[in-house]
């Protein structure tokens, strides 16, 4: 493997090429136009060159490797990547949360960070961007935020688009979630009591309906005070109905599926929208964030 060099310099806008053999075939590669490549730096590059065949690597494949890792970075946006993952991961969510997660992105990363190549940005990038939102006091949306954007750097990584997660350690940046302030609970012996003054209790249908379910589910209140219609799955298939609870509103962040009993059929089947089974389930003021 041998290199050689042009050492008197072109005419004016030509171009400095090295003559090298490879595999036993002759190849050129381009170092650079002339003048704006001098002969020091073409020496430079020749040099570099010949390090390459010495160690078994065509440097004219290298060049172009590279040029392409660039091309590749530079196309890769945030914004692209966010999309392409949220594409792959849409399957399986319901459409109201898919809905949630691609305006999050939207209105809160895509104006910072969006035009971005997700290669190229630093997690103090990212933490300015989740800051602005905690800001406005939406502890919880911001660290759900910073989890779904944690979760597009993971898809970059595996797709090859970046190397590392800029939003992966955050955590520890943000604001912690308040301490939560737990209920009175019921003792074993209560529950046929409290259930007998239900039924009678001066309250809102919804409330007495919402209290039961819970009862026969064991979800979160704030699990079911945002629950959708689009969440309940196959309500008139016996032993087949499910709740679909979608990651952004359960304590793990991971989606949560509840196998749905036929008392809990039942009692959802008595709700005044359930011959339609559209939108919220217990409909409310609008909650920031």
């Amino acid at each position: 493997m041998t290199s050689q060099d042009r050492t008197t310099p072109p005419k004016r806008g030509k171009t400095r090429r090295l003559k090298y053999r490879f595999a036993g075939k002759e190849k050129v590669m381009t170092l650079g136009k002339y003048p704006r490549v001098g002969l020091q730096e073409a020496r430079r590059k020749r040099n570099a060159a010949r390090e390459m065949l010495d160690e078994l690597l065509d440097p004219g494949a290298v060049k172009a490797a590279r040029k392409q890792a660039v091309r590749t970075a530079a196309s890769n946006t945030f914004e692209l990547v966010a999309r392409e993952w949220h594409a792959a991961q849409v399957h399986r969510w319901s459409e109201l949360y898919a809905e949630q997660v691609l305006k999050r992105f939207e209105t809160e990363v895509f104006p910072d960070l969006g035009h971005r190549p997700i290669s190229a940005i630093e997690p103090t990038e990212m933490l300015a961007t989740l800051k602005k939102v905690e800001q406005r006091g939406v502890i919880e949306t911001t660290r759900r935020l910073r989890s779904c954007c944690s979760s597009v750097f993971r898809f970059a990584i595996a797709s090859g688009y970046c190397r590392y997660d800029a939003a992966g350690h955050l955590g520890p940046a943000l604001k912690p979630m308040p301490k939560t302030e737990h209920y009175a609970s019921l003792r074993p012996g209560e529950v046929g009591e409290f259930l007998t003054r239900l039924e009678f209790a001066d309250c809102e249908p919804l409330t007495r309906l919402a209290i039961r379910l819970i009862m026969l589910t064991a979800a979160r209140t704030g699990e079911l005070r945002s629950a959708d219609w689009t969440e309940f799955e196959q309500l008139n298939t016996a032993g087949k109905a499910l709740w679909r609870i979608p990651a952004s509103r359960t304590k793990m962040g991971e989606e949560h599926l509840v196998p749905l009993s036929r008392q809990a059929v039942e009692l959802l089947l008595t709700h005044p929208r359930a011959a339609i089974q559209k939108g919220k389930l217990f409909p409310g003021p609008a909650r920031a964030g």
